[in-house]
């Protein structure tokens, strides 16, 4: 009876060890649906990096489009309202920062003036005997 009882208590521990690795151990179909939808989420991911690039390319154009108007615009304002109000009525000067600005721009444009970034002042970079040298 104890050759039969090894065998029985052998049968049902392969038996409970066949069900344990069976449940543990994943299907062979589940790995292809997880590399399937791991390449769909890559593809929607590149997709929505797209579809981003594209909004902020065009988004940037259209404020660039945007500001160039405007600058229009108020150039046409500032121009028109110096012909159309006459100097006989007692209202402020519209746009008067513009015109000077352009004023300004003319009379600079005229001049050879020094780049505004060029300083008289020695940087510090090279010594004494440096600049001598060269």
């Amino acid at each position: 009876m104890s050759a039969i009882s090894s065998m029985i208590f052998l049968l049902i521990g392969v038996a409970i060890g066949f069900f344990l690795s069976r449940i543990a151990s994943k299907p062979v179909g589940s790995d292809a649906n997880m590399k399937q939808e791991l390449e769909q989420n890559k593809a929607e991911l590149d997709s929505y990096k797209e579809q981003v690039q594209e909004h902020f390319a065009t988004s940037a154009q259209l404020l660039e489009d945007m500001a160039k108007q405007y600058q229009g615009i108020y150039e046409h304002m500032a121009s028109q309202s110096k012909s159309l109000i006459s100097e006989d009525v007692a209202q402020p000067q519209l746009f008067a920062d513009y015109q000077e600005k352009l004023e300004l721009d003319e009379t600079v444009e005229s001049s050879e003036a020094q780049p505004k970034d060029y300083s008289n002042q020695p940087s510090g970079l090279f010594t004494e005997a440096q600049r001598k040298a060269s």
